[in-house]
């Protein structure tokens, strides 16, 4: 199966190319998507030139296309976003509004739109029509409270709805940096052991209910100790 793992985080270091605790949900993911044989596609959306929807589709003139007539990296991207059965979404959200490259990202994926699919159909009738693959986010913030990911949780609804996916369900992780600490402490392993039930469940197209995420997307600090920690790891981004 090929697979493409859509990321958007910040790097914290640019001289060494490091990263930030997200690494640590990624990696056992990461690693649990490429069991089987399966080609896992990593597509890094912070680092490419992606410029902004031209809105070409609103012309009444227009004519679908496979590709997009700007000239920057999303033409090597259709490929492989047309040929995957799975859309993982690795997201790192610190704002209520939605970063422009991902914005960008997201905008132009319209040359991916099913043209033989009637939206209304899809409203109606909507386990009528035969879906083209599935979407799972990932979503990571060091934000206290889980409103933080309503938004991004819509936005990839949506791209599921508009391109005819399954919504297989997202596992979003608030005050992160807490989360990770806590278990490096613990040596924890079931939390790993929860990622690779997740990953097998995407891996057949299920939706990934509440009783495995219940564990591992609880709160791990109260608000008051939260708001100690907050300032020294804001200084981070």
């Amino acid at each position: 199966m090929e697979i493409c793992l859509i990321n958007f985080y910040p790097k914290l270091n640019s001289k060494n190319n490091s990263h930030h605790s997200i690494e640590y949900i990624l990696k056992p993911f990461k690693t649990s998507l490429l069991k089987n044989n399966n080609e896992v596609h990593i597509i890094d959306v912070e680092s490419l030139n992606i410029q902004p929807c031209l809105g070409c589709s609103h012309d009444p003139f227009f004519e679908p296309k496979d590709f997009c007539q700007q000239i920057d990296d999303m033409n090597e991207l259709y490929p492989k976003l047309r040929n995957s059965e799975l859309w993982v979404f690795n997201i790192s959200v610190n704002s209520h509004i939605i970063p422009n490259q991902l914005v960008n990202f997201l905008d132009r994926l319209e040359p991916l739109f099913d043209k033989e699919i009637d939206i209304l159909d899809e409203i109606n009738f909507p386990d009528n029509s035969k879906k083209k693959g599935s979407v799972f986010l990932i979503s990571t913030s060091e934000y206290f409270d889980k409103s933080i990911f309503n938004h991004i949780i819509q936005e990839i609804q949506t791209i599921a709805f508009v391109f005819n996916r399954n919504y297989l369900g997202q596992f979003v992780r608030p005050h992160l940096e807490s989360f990770v600490q806590l278990n490096l402490l613990k040596n924890e392993n079931n939390f790993g052991n929860n990622i690779s039930k997740i990953s097998e469940l995407i891996l057949q197209h299920n939706p990934v209910r509440n009783g495995i995420l219940s564990e591992i997307e609880l709160d791990v600090i109260n608000k008051e100790d939260y708001n100690k920690q907050f300032s020294s790891i804001v200084s981070n981004f």
